[in-house]
């Protein structure tokens, strides 16, 4: 007997008016091969009957398959009320139809995608989706409801629908930007290294993901290497999961060209899903809206997102899986590996991966298993293989040579800070402006640096104190980086006691790093003249100006900076000499701080164990000074920078921030006892009082808050200072402010 397509039950209904009735129940429907599968499923879309004895209307919950072979998907409609275990009901659904479906079509069911849909209702507002017909009465309830959050959605574009997958959604980004830097390298003939980038994520977070183990399976067969058939199956199998459909999204791609022209007819976001073959044909990228309100009563199953997430999407692998992505894509954009650059889409996931990283590295207690993993791929340096060789006491003549690994990966990061210019305009569109977001850049960058300093010296304090010193001083910041922030810190400064603060901040460190450079093997026995002058001049830096400025001062700074120029030193030379320019500016102009306080206290970095002078802000008004405002904005306010090894140490003073101009005063310190809250406010309240009044706003009154809050309706008058008590909130609410 022939196959229909159908699978169907004639099945005994009793009613309560004891009437026996049969009613015909279809369990499984095959739209390419029963031709009017349309009309059945429609007029069974209620699923209800009359009783033949009374009349009474009678209602069947039942599920039911309805296969689409020619649009590779497979659709399970389960009556509504069902949303968790409603994976687990269509498996154990099909595997009581199994038996009774020809071999080759429960087969083909177990390679193909699935979605789900709430009831004969859903169904067919799916299949009406499919021929460009009108919704069904009903299926967009909840328009109301306002939006609440929208998100990023890889998937499949299919006519006005979009197919995603809900339990892929935390490593899209990760996905998006695996597979499309995957495909930039084939495209530049690099296949050997896309298998490398797609074998490297797979091990952190499997091959769930349909498109990891395709592209992976098909890279291997171009490069010919003996697991190739092993990926294509596992693709296939991973093939078989939950695609869920929306029609809540707004999808970028325009319908017209820039020159005016339509885009061509034949691609798939501008073809009719009548005119489509399989859902999976056409991978895109759109904005999913959530709420979904076109959705609700057809497709939604927001608790089946949740369970659908493989075990093995932990924080932990994301992290590892983003680390290692990020980084072996920015080892081959260094190398050049990437011919033609990254396409677009690939780009973006770029962005949106650093995004995603930056986030998950809030949670400070991820930071070492990212950075070791992104180091190891971009830099190619083991740096915690190589602090457990500097910790071995027998490793002495070799200390000099592991060091110098790392001295070379922190000379390639050196090098390409340079390259980056700090944007003061930086904002939320700065990356479709330049290509990048700056501060981005330099934050992996940065966090490169820091991470091999803090594992090496770490390793070192387990050595001989001056032994460590000694070898520890190659991994100092160079003398040009610190040099070019001393020029950019008196520039900044405004007021004769601000530029001597930085100068006492900024010229012995640099000194010191001269110290360090001329101490190199190279030079043993060479500079010991150079050496005796340096180290005089620190002394010298240490504590000038703490009581008067002379002319002999101007004088000695002026030859010193001539000696150092001519023996190598230009750095230094020029901060020096930079220095007392500005000195004489300031002299000249005789300015205050526009209100701006600071303190000079001494500090010990717990991380290279030398002694320092730091200025620490202790007020900033931003009303006449956008360097502080952007000082702020960084974060960079809330820490002390170890100038020499560029270790970062958290503030442990109270901050008043103060910005007239959109009445933000914030007060940061972390909590406190009654007494030490009320003496806190004392001291911002004796501040404001003094303040002109256009350094307030040209508010009269002044008012404390214990949380920051938007919105007051007096705050025309009244200077607002909000309480913060972690770095996080202080650095949320600074982002925002202009």
């Amino acid at each position: 007997m022939a196959w229909d397509g159908l699978l169907v039950e004639a099945k005994p209904i009793p009613c309560r008016c004891g009437h026996n009735n049969k009613f015909r129940i279809i369990y499984y429907i095959n739209a390419d091969v029963f031709p009017g599968y349309r009309e059945e499923l429609i007029a069974g879309e209620q699923g209800t009957f009359e009783c033949g004895g009374c009349g009474a209307k009678l209602t069947i919950r039942a599920p039911i398959i309805a296969d689409f072979p020619s649009r590779d998907l497979v659709v399970f409609a389960t009556p509504r009320g069902d949303d968790e275990g409603v994976d687990s009901g269509f498996k154990g659904f099909f595997e009581k139809l199994r038996d009774q479906l020809p071999s080759g079509v429960a087969e083909s069911i177990d390679r193909r995608p699935y979605t789900f849909v709430e009831g004969r209702h859903g169904l067919n507002a799916l299949i009406r989706q499919f021929y460009g017909d009108a919704v069904a009465l009903d299926a967009e309830t909840n328009a109301s409801e306002s939006l609440e959050a929208i998100q990023t959605l890889n998937g499949y574009i299919y006519g006005d629908v979009f197919f995603y997958f809900p339990g892929q959604l935390a490593v899209q980004e990760l996905v998006g930007l695996t597979v499309g830097a995957a495909l930039d390298l084939e495209a530049a003939d690099q296949s050997h290294n896309a298998v490398q980038l797609l074998r490297k994520v797979v091990d952190r977070i499997g091959h769930s993901h349909p498109w990891l183990a395709q592209e992976l399976g098909r890279l291997l067969l171009i490069t010919s290497e003996a697991d190739a058939k092993a990926w294509l199956a596992r693709a296939m199998a991973a093939q078989h999961c939950w695609i869920a459909v929306t029609k809540s999204f707004l999808d970028a791609t325009p319908r017209r060209r820039e020159d005016g022209d339509t885009q061509r007819a034949d691609l798939p976001h501008m073809l009719p899903a009548s005119q489509l073959g399989c859902v999976t044909r056409a991978r895109h990228t759109v904005v999913g809206l959530f709420p979904a309100s076109k959705d609700a009563g057809l497709w939604q199953f927001p608790r089946m997102a949740s369970a659908a997430i493989p075990p093995r999407y932990t924080v932990e692998n994301i992290i590892k899986g983003l680390a290692v992505a990020l980084g072996t894509v920015d080892r081959f954009s260094d190398e050049g590996l990437f011919r033609a650059g990254l396409r677009e889409s690939t780009h973006v996931s770029w962005h949106e991966s650093q995004n995603r990283s930056r986030r998950l590295l809030a949670d400070r207690d991820s930071g070492k298993l990212f950075w070791s993993l992104y180091v190891r791929a971009r830099w190619n340096i083991d740096v915690s293989g190589i602090a457990e060789l500097v910790e071995l006491p027998e490793m002495v003549d070799e200390l000099s040579e592991l060091i110098g690994f790392c001295r070379a990966a922190l000379d390639k990061i050196e090098g390409s800070l340079k390259e980056i210019s700090t944007d003061p305009q930086e904002g939320p569109f700065s990356f479709f402006k330049n290509g990048y977001v700056a501060s981005d850049i330099r934050y992996f960058l940065d966090g490169s640096s820091r991470y091999i300093r803090e594992q090496i010296f770490a390793a070192l304090r387990t050595r001989d104190q001056a032994l460590a010193k000694r070898v520890g001083a190659a991994l100092y910041q160079s003398a040009a980086v610190v040099g070019a922030a001393a020029r950019d810190a008196f520039d900044q400064a405004v007021g004769l006691a601000e530029v001597i603060g930085q100068f006492r901040t900024f010229i012995p460190p640099l000194t010191q790093l001269r110290i360090a450079e001329i101490a190199a093997p190279q030079y043993v026995g060479k500079r010991s003249g150079e050496s005796e002058q340096l180290e005089t001049f620190h002394q010298f830096a240490v504590d000038a100006f703490d009581k008067n400025i002379t002319e002999a001062d101007l004088e000695y700074l002026q030859q010193t900076a001539s000696d150092f120029a001519a023996n190598g030193g230009v750095d230094l030379a020029s901060a020096i000499d930079f220095f007392v320019d500005r000195l004489e500016e300031e002299i000249a102009a005789g300015r205050g701080g526009e209100h701006c306080h600071f303190r000079l206290e001494a500090s010990k970095c717990a991380q290279c164990q030398n002694e320092s002078t730091v200025l620490v802000w202790e007020i900033i008004n931003v009303l006449n000074r956008p360097d502080l405002h952007l000082l702020a904005k960084s974060g960079s306010c809330l820490y002390s920078s170890c100038l020499l090894c560029g270790a970062m140490h958290e503030r442990t003073t109270p901050l008043l921030y103060c910005n007239p101009t959109s009445n933000i005063y914030l007060l940061f310190f972390p909590e406190l006892n009654e007494e030490g809250e009320s003496q806190l406010q004392e001291s911002a309240n004796k501040y404001l009082d003094t303040l002109p009044i256009e350094y307030r706003g040209k508010r009269p009154i002044t008012a404390h808050a214990s949380k920051f809050i938007t919105g007051w309706s007096n705050d025309a008058e009244y200077v607002i200072v909000s309480r913060v008590r972690t770095f996080d909130e202080f650095t949320t609410i600074i982002a925002d402010d202009v």
